[in-house]
């Protein structure tokens, strides 16, 4: 019986020590990755600050980034745009060119996740290819193309996203109105003529003009639309009213 408890202490002594070794391994090979992880988007930072300052070209500068690094650093390509406007934006653009591939790849994944992902780098590295993705069957992926669209500096994405609008009618009128408010900063007049678009349903116009209330331009198009829909209410909605509320309206 002794020599039976000897033996069971003794295993319990080796596995607990074996379970050491392992949660120590396992934070070796994260504290690995980590390491790595950082000093790969210290390198990414300093490429993309030299070419946004001109110290290098951005063809040259994107020679130094392997297919294989192609995902994160478009993903951290996406995370700068964000952040900036203006002539700096087309050097993100030119660095990114090499690796449209991959950011198609996964607009074409079977994971929801990759696609929202691929929505969102085509819509801003890859335009010409992204247009398709807000009818995807993941309402996930629709949402995550959308929010890229209405913010996108192409108006044939912004012009997609608007024309998909209607069909959403999962999104509450608050969504649709922050949605419209990043179309109308890049062009206004793009959510006046979805304001003025008949064939587009009421609660969407009705944001439009909520938006076009924010850009002192709603009145003008109110006008205009009681002219040539005079039997539409374009009163503004009551709260509780699934059209609304109409939180700007006069």
């Amino acid at each position: 019986m002794t020599a039976v408890l000897s033996l069971a202490t003794w295993l319990l002594a080796i596995l607990a020590v074996l379970m050491v070794v392992v949660v120590f391994l396992r934070r070796l090979v994260a504290g690995g990755r980590r390491a790595r992880y950082v000093a790969q988007k210290q390198r990414f930072e300093a490429l993309v600050f030299d070419v946004i300052s001109g110290a290098r070209s951005a063809k040259a500068a994107r020679r130094e980034i392997d297919w294989g690094e192609a995902r994160p650093f478009l993903e951290f390509l996406l995370e700068v745009r964000n952040r900036i406007e203006g002539d700096a934006v087309d050097g993100l653009r030119v660095l990114a060119a090499p690796f449209r591939a991959a950011a198609r790849e996964l607009s074409r994944s079977p994971r929801p996740g990759e696609r929202a992902l691929g929505a969102q780098l085509c819509a801003e590295f890859d335009p010409r290819s992204a247009a398709g993705l807000v009818e995807d069957e993941s309402p996930f992926v629709v949402d995550a193309a959308l929010l890229a669209f209405t913010r996108s500096s192409y108006q044939h994405l912004r012009a997609a996203a608007l024309a998909q609008l209607g069909n959403l009618e999962r999104w509450r009128h608050d969504r649709i109105v922050a949605a419209l408010r990043q179309v109308a900063e890049r062009d206004a007049a793009q959510v006046a003529d979805l304001a003025l678009d008949s064939t587009q349903v009421l609660r969407v116009r009705r944001a439009a003009l909520d938006v076009l209330q924010l850009f002192g331009t709603r009145e003008p198009v109110l006008g205009v639309l009681r002219e040539i829909e005079p039997d539409v209410d374009w009163s503004p909605a009551l709260p509780g009213d699934p059209q609304g509320p109409t939180k700007w309206a006069a």
